[in-house]
């Protein structure tokens, strides 16, 4: 698993070994929310704060199913037909049923959209859950969605196999209202849209395409795959590793700046993620820290065996240990 996005010596660092989150198992799920952090186990979804601080509790039916998705300001548990949105303070804002089985939700800051199985439009949701859009998918799969900027702007990411060839299409929305943009490759699969502002960047299998803002082109990429992205620097930094290496890469290549360079990567890493300035590498006993300006590599040793980064957000990461704990811990 890959992915991307910033010690002093406090209770949470990574020397120190961070906060455990009582009562928390590796299995359950765990989501970014803002500067918190969720977890789901089937029935009772929790909010904490960075502080492992319990800032709220949410009760799902239960036995039902239900399946987690969150933005920085909106949570959503779905089964089924069932669709429950949540705003920040943990309050159900709808509670209801759809007329279809619920495939996939993202959500926004505001709006929510929703993937039923077998239906060629994509809902679109108000914050209270009325619906504000139904996007035509006709003629194309569905490959993801989901929302950026304030505005709440929808993106769809779809191929296109009736031609002669696949072609992969990226659609931005401003929901209720019309289509903004659109971006059509006919000589590559695209699998992940990036947006920085004004800047959108898609990476696909052949290469990496700057499709608006201060600057357009492509660059190729070939032989490497989407590992994860970060602001940095007042633009978008993306972190690429080789297809062949499998789950502990021996090195990445960042795009930043308009220019790729590449890092190597300390044996048994399994787990990358860019900060603002340099770039987090996390095995199963040390962290490291590898600045974008060619400084000198940091390690921190852990004072537990860590077998899976559950999630990261805010500078900080949940890490699942060998023996079945969690621990928040804040990066250097």
């Amino acid at each position: 698993v890959f992915a991307l996005r910033g010690c002093s010596f406090a209770v949470e660092t990574v020397t120190s070994g961070g906060r455990l989150l009582e009562g928390a198992d590796p299995q359950d799920s765990y989501l970014a929310f803002g500067e918190k952090l969720l977890r789901f186990d089937g029935q009772r979804l929790t909010c904490y704060n960075r502080n492992a601080e319990e800032l709220w509790q949410y009760q799902a039916a239960d036995g039902d199913g239900f399946v987690l998705s969150a933005s920085d300001t909106r949570a959503a548990l779905f089964s089924g037909s069932k669709l429950i949105l949540l705003d920040e303070r943990g309050n159900a804002v709808y509670n209801g049923v759809l007329e279809g089985t619920i495939a996939q939700v993202r959500c926004g800051l505001q709006s929510t959209a929703v993937e039923l199985e077998g239906s060629e439009q994509l809902l679109v949701l108000d914050r209270n859950g009325a619906q504000q859009d139904a996007i035509d998918l006709s003629g194309a799969s569905l490959i993801d969605f989901g929302f950026y900027s304030n505005n709440d702007l929808l993106w769809t990411l779809l191929i296109n196999v009736s031609g002669l060839a696949p072609s992969s299409r990226l659609d931005i929305y401003q929901p209720g209202k019309e289509l903004v943009s659109s971006y059509k490759s006919d000589t590559q699969l695209y699998y992940k849209p990036l947006f920085y502002q004004d800047d959108v960047y898609i990476v696909g299998t052949e290469g990496l395409d700057l499709v608006a803002g201060k600057s357009t082109g492509s660059r190729s990429i070939f032989g490497w795959q989407y590992a994860g992205s970060a602001v940095s620097g007042g633009g978008m930094a993306v972190a690429l590793t080789l297809r062949d290496e499998g789950e502990t890469p021996s090195m990445t290549r960042i795009f930043r700046g308009g220019s790729f360079s590449d890092m190597h990567l300390p044996t048994g890493c399994f787990y990358l993620l860019l900060g603002e300035e340099g770039l987090y590498a996390v095995g199963s006993q040390t962290l490291y820290r590898m600045p974008f300006d060619g400084g000198s590599m940091e390690s921190y040793a852990f004072r537990y065996t860590v077998s899976q980064v559950l999630c990261s957000f805010s500078g900080y990461m949940a890490l699942a240990t060998t023996d079945g704990q969690v621990y928040l811990v804040k990066l250097p």
